[in-house]
């Protein structure tokens, strides 16, 4: 994990219906995902897709300083 920046593994979920993995990770360097996902051999049998996620509250307080609204 340290070599690809890989700060923790939040959460795992799996799907058994749909052959489905969802793991939520917590990155300093989510471009170096995928090669993490290759050394652990997971991406060997998976198709991998990485979505990056926000808080809704990172959101508000983004929107807030592009517009120049207050709190």
């Amino acid at each position: 994990m340290e070599k690809y920046e890989v700060n923790a593994i939040v959460d795992q979920y799996h799907s058994g219906l749909e052959h489905t993995f969802l793991w939520v990770v917590e990155s300093s360097a989510p471009h170096k995902l995928e090669e993490f996902c290759i050394e652990l051999g997971v991406a060997r049998w998976n198709d991998l897709k990485f979505v990056p996620e926000r808080t809704f509250a990172d959101v508000i307080t983004d929107i807030r300083a592009i517009h120049g609204l207050e709190d």
